[in-house]
């Protein structure tokens, strides 16, 4: 019944479009070559109307489909990614620091080393990236300037620094790593004792909420620089 009915329905379009084009404005030309050229032509003119007029009906036909078939797959479209938008995890943006080799970075320097702690900056979405990325630190009360925005693709991982001492028995601050002019120095007018001290972390981004991981910034007995959550 529904072939049917759309049987019908085709040939209720096609006639409308047919006797339009037969009848009307689409028509004028060929009636003129008509009047003008004398009965010898007029029967094929006319039949080439007809063939005309039979395909421009055809074409009106498929048009009306095609037009609402586009209209409805940029609505489906849209739909979906309102979907994908709505179904975004709100907490994929993530701050972590650890005691693995990659929380760290370590330079020789002779009898000494130069240890570098770093915090890890995470999109822990699968399928889609977070954008204007930025990360500060706030020391002793004080927010301090965040790195240039960046953005995070889906699972990236982005480690980057926090403190640094020199071991060497002769520094006696741990120096936060703070940017001046876009960059991230070696030395930091910023320090804390080697007791410790606070540090919040934070990062934000345009898609997800922001975040921030309190730690702890400390050089224990060996006179080695550690970091740990709070």
């Amino acid at each position: 019944m529904e072939a049917k009915g759309a049987f019908w329905s085709y040939v209720r379009q096609f006639r409308s479009h047919w006797l339009t084009a037969m009848s009307g404005a689409f028509s004028v030309p060929f009636t003129a070559a008509a009047v003008f050229s004398g009965e010898k032509y007029q029967q094929a003119i006319f039949g080439v109307l007809a063939l005309a007029a039979f395909l421009f009906a055809t074409f009106r036909v498929w048009k009306v489909q095609y037009d609402r078939t586009q209209q409805l797959e940029q609505a489906l479209g849209e739909t979906q990614r309102q979907s994908e938008r709505g179904q975004r995890d709100p907490n994929s943006l993530k701050i972590s620091v650890g005691t693995a080799p990659e929380f760290e970075e370590v330079m020789p320097r002779g009898d000494y080393v130069v240890r570098t702690v770093l915090a890890c900056i995470e999109n822990v979405d699968k399928s889609t990236f977070l954008s204007n990325c930025k990360f500060n630190m706030a020391v002793n009360g004080a927010d301090y300037p965040p790195l240039p925005p960046f953005t995070l693709n889906a699972t990236e991982r982005r480690f980057l620094p926090v403190a640094v001492r020199h071991e060497n028995g002769n520094d006696k601050f741990i120096h936060i790593r703070i940017p001046v002019g876009g960059y991230v120095g070696n030395a930091s007018d910023v320090t804390l004792p080697l007791t410790g001290g606070l540090v919040t972390l934070k990062a934000t981004c345009a898609e997800a909420r922001a975040t921030q991981q309190v730690c702890r910034l400390y050089v224990d007995d060996t006179g080695r620089l550690r970091m740990e959550k709070a």
